[in-house]
């Protein structure tokens, strides 16, 4: 979510900033330090998906689908104890 807030306020889209940065990363980053992640990278790791949403869209879709259902878990128990409790006064 910070990076689409980004690129309202800069107008610099997050490919862009990363692009912009890009010789500057080939420049500084030794590989031989960090062989698992040039490993992830080369496999197509960090590739977006073709016809998949952009990586800001997909966060906010993947925290809603895991979030939803642990807040209906909560409003579930909620009632459960609720319905238990009006049982155990009513008897």
């Amino acid at each position: 979510m910070e990076a689409a807030q980004a690129a309202q306020h800069t107008g610099v889209t997050d490919d862009q900033w990363w692009e912009d940065r890009e010789p500057i990363l080939d420049r500084y980053f030794d590989a031989s330090r960090y062989p698992t992640l040039v490993s992830l990278e080369r496999q197509g790791a960090f590739d977006q998906p073709e016809g998949g949403l952009d990586y800001n869209v997909q966060n906010a879709v993947d925290s809603f689908e895991f979030g939803l259902p642990r807040v209906l878990d909560g409003v579930q128990t909620f009632v459960e104890r609720r319905s238990a409790t009006a049982t155990a006064e009513g008897s």
